[in-house]
């Protein structure tokens, strides 16, 4: 392939076999396919962005862990031990993502190596 991008920044692809020349435009700059890696590289808003996603995503799903138990505290029930063993796990659990922050999420390594913490049984 042949690399180019425009004064926006906008990559163009071409086939090296020249069947493609007719549609390179004036005024695009040549690059190789290490500048276009690096430029399509996810950038550290990117990955952080995901990470947060990723949070709220799971504190989503122990919100529909917790919503039984809440129900049933706000209808006057007691829960038993175990139920309430639950409760604060989830609740904890819940707290351990909040209090996670993503500053050193800078690629896709640091993404791969985020310690979340862990689900309760």
């Amino acid at each position: 392939m042949k690399y180019f991008v425009d004064a926006k920044g906008t990559i163009y692809a071409y086939e090296s076999d020249g069947s493609q020349d007719e549609f390179i435009k004036e005024g695009l700059t040549p690059v190789t396919e290490a500048e276009v890696k690096e430029r399509l590289k996810p950038s550290a808003e990117c990955w952080q962005r995901r990470a947060e996603s990723k949070r709220e995503s799971l504190i989503s799903e122990a919100g529909r862990n917790l919503s039984v138990n809440q129900v049933r505290l706000l209808s006057g029930r007691v829960l038993s031990e175990r139920e309430s063993q639950s409760l604060n796990a989830w609740l904890d659990y819940v707290d351990a993502l909040e209090a996670m922050t993503f500053a050193a999420v800078v690629d896709e390594e640091s993404y791969l190596s985020i310690k979340w913490p862990e689900k309760p049984a």
